[in-house]
């Protein structure tokens, strides 16, 4: 209850827009163990929406969220270990949240868990796996997997090498709307 009158609150939606009110419900909702209200009252405190900026807060939160299974905000809480805001940086621990949302279906995720294996950032390299990990993602609908897929067809690492699968990975990537997909497209001549 506390996290649909906190989303009206923040919305404007049948009620006057209040952000500190939202703020306050998606604490209620959060203290009341619903993880989607810690997720979003990190969100809020990472922007500094209604509530004073805190990025450390905001991962506190984010890694609440997380256990309670809130995929996505897993995914956030790898960002944030990715790039060392509000945590240490983490290259394993952000590889380790990004799978676990990729195994929950993020197809996102499945995206940056795959360049974490092709660069070997936080893993053992393995661009076999990153390939994996990239079909993982564009069969999840993620154009940039789709993108990375084709590339390593294109080159034949982890993979075989195969430049017409490679096109056809470009050209899915590039009706998604990538622009970087559609140029590598036209340079196949396909």
């Amino acid at each position: 209850m506390c996290l649909r009158l906190a989303e009206l609150y923040q919305d404007g939606s049948g009620l006057p827009k209040d952000i500190a009110r939202a703020a306050a419900l998606y604490e209620q909702a959060c203290k009341g163990g619903n993880a989607s209200g810690c997720g979003t009252l990190g969100e809020r405190h990472e922007r500094g929406q209604g509530v004073p900026k805190d990025v450390v807060r905001a991962a506190a939160l984010f890694q609440k969220a997380c256990d309670a299974g809130n995929a996505p905000v897993c995914s956030h809480l790898g960002d944030l270990y990715e790039y060392g805001w509000g945590v240490a940086k983490d290259a394993a621990r952000a590889a380790a949240l990004y799978k676990q949302a990729c195994h929950a279906g993020d197809a996102s995720d499945c995206s940056s868990l795959a360049g974490k294996y092709e660069e070997g950032s936080g893993v053992p390299k393995d661009v076999a796996r990153a390939a994996m990990f990239y079909k993982q993602a564009c069969d999840g609908g993620n154009t940039f997997g789709c993108f990375k897929l084709g590339d390593l067809y294109e080159k034949g690492a982890g993979v075989s090498k195969d430049a017409p699968r490679a096109a056809v990975l470009f050209k899915q990537a590039c009706e998604g709307g990538l622009t970087e997909a559609c140029e590598r497209l036209k340079q196949s001549g396909k």
